[in-house]
């Protein structure tokens, strides 16, 4: 999606595109469920679920970050 987004030459619609996929971001999820509880890193003993949550956690913060920096620029009023 992001290689896509400059050709977008309006940066409101930039914005929107970033904004869902914000929203899907904080939607709470999981790799593992039981029944409808989503499962945490701290539920396993397997040291590998444990870095797949631990990698995964770490990608969607510093995605956010991104996402959140990036709004702001694109909603800054221009000139």
């Amino acid at each position: 999606m992001l290689a896509f987004l400059r050709h977008l030459d309006d940066p409101a619609q930039q914005a929107a595109v970033l904004h869902r996929r914000l929203h899907f971001l904080t939607q709470p999820a999981s790799f593992f469920w039981d029944g409808d509880r989503p499962l945490r890193a701290a539920d396993f003993d397997d040291p590998f679920r444990q870095g797949l949550f631990t990698i995964a956690t770490a990608t969607t913060r510093t995605e956010l970050r991104w996402l959140r920096e990036t709004l702001a620029s694109l909603e800054q009023p221009r000139p």
